[in-house]
């Protein structure tokens, strides 16, 4: 009589456990392109490397690594976006050994970038 009653009662908890862990790892995922714009890096990029990583279950990130030639030395900076389903592998609007401006956020010795633009001419007083 106590299984009839318990065990049902333990798989109604462990599903709506697993739901309410769905849910949360859902929201990181559509929110892990937005970061604090809360410093600027101006620089050179020397290299980027981009992959498409496994985040949870069947949700997959595209996670851009570039190395930027800055006046103090070098740094790392990461790009992480959403894969969804309806959009290819994007591609960056600049090439390597071009002038950016990065804004972001340093996390644990790389940085985490929200968003990039080129550099102009005019803005680069040391090109």
């Amino acid at each position: 009589m106590v299984t009839a009653i318990v065990i049902p009662a333990i798989c109604i908890y462990f599903f709506w456990l697993t739901k309410r862990e769905l849910k949360a790892q859902e929201s990181k995922w559509k929110s892990l392109g937005y970061v604090n714009e809360d410093y600027l890096v101006k620089g050179k990029v020397v290299s980027m490397k981009s992959e498409k990583q496994k985040f949870h279950y069947g949700r997959y990130i595209y996670v851009f690594t570039f190395v930027i030639a800055t006046d103090s030395g070098r740094i790392t900076a990461i790009k992480k976006l959403p894969a969804r389903e309806d959009n290819d592998f994007p591609s960056m609007p600049f090439q390597t050994e071009e002038r950016v401006l990065v804004y972001g956020e340093w996390r644990e010795h790389q940085f985490v970038i929200n968003r990039i633009d080129k550099q102009n001419k005019t803005d680069c007083p040391f090109a």
